[in-house]
């Protein structure tokens, strides 16, 4: 009679990690139950199984050229995370609006190899004063992906004072013994911040004494990390004795 199928004491179905690209080196026991016959299978054990399902069927023959053939199958799988490479967080500094920023990202896979990261923002972009996060992802094809972040910090150098501008010098009556109350409009203008507001001492409003007075226009101060100054604008104002 045929012998008994080959028998093999794993489960049906073999399931390894594959270590690499080619997959993975899977061993098996197949027996026959007569103990006479060694079964030969079309793929032997230790060979080299691909990523993916593979079927494996083996055929034991007797001494009489009766058969008996069984399958099983071997599952190589990846489950196995991208390892990403990013950058530390990066620091730079402007003079004036937004800086390119460039930086390298890398990742590695078991099995895929090398693979390209997916960034945003882009190595190359440009990047707008403050902090901005950087968010990296890799994935391998088969559904194995790692994510990762880093930040990039464009702090603002502000180097050109505001303009001051001051109103002209005016002769003005008295009004009371102490003097006369006048409204002074003194305008700054600045290519970073727009419209500063100035300093003046007196302020408008206040009382100006018989005498000549001399109205210091002092320009704002800058709300970026490096404080601007400008020289000194006076405003003489008078009045007479």
């Amino acid at each position: 009679r045929a012998p008994d199928p080959p028998q093999r004491p794993a489960p049906p179905q073999t399931t390894a990690e594959g270590p690499r690209s080619g997959g993975a080196t899977v061993s098996v026991d197949v027996t026959s139950s007569d103990p006479t016959v060694t079964p030969s299978c079309d793929h032997s054990s230790g060979d080299l199984s691909p990523i993916g399902d593979t079927t494996v069927t083996c055929t034991a023959t007797n001494s009489g050229n009766e058969t008996a053939t069984e399958s099983f199958g071997i599952t190589v799988q990846d489950t196995g995370s991208p390892t990403l490479s990013l950058p530390g967080d990066i620091a730079r500094t402007s003079t004036g609006g937004g800086v390119v920023v460039t930086y390298d990202a890398s990742a590695s896979d078991a099995i895929a190899g090398s693979i390209s990261p997916s960034c945003s923002p882009a190595s190359g972009a440009t990047f707008g004063i403050g902090e901005t996060t950087v968010n990296c992802t890799a994935n391998d094809g088969r559904g194995n992906s790692a994510a990762g972040s880093f930040k990039v910090t464009v702090t603002l150098v502000d180097t050109t004072p505001p303009v001051v501008t001051a109103p002209a010098d005016r002769t003005v009556e008295a009004t009371t013994p102490s003097g006369v109350t006048q409204t002074l409009s003194a305008t700054a203008t600045d290519t970073i911040d727009g419209q500063p507001t100035p300093s003046c001492s007196p302020a408008a409003g206040a009382v100006f004494p018989f005498g000549t007075t001399t109205v210091p226009a002092r320009p704002a101060t800058s709300a970026h990390t490096h404080p601007r100054r400008a020289p000194t604008t006076p405003a003489p104002h008078h009045a007479p004795p």
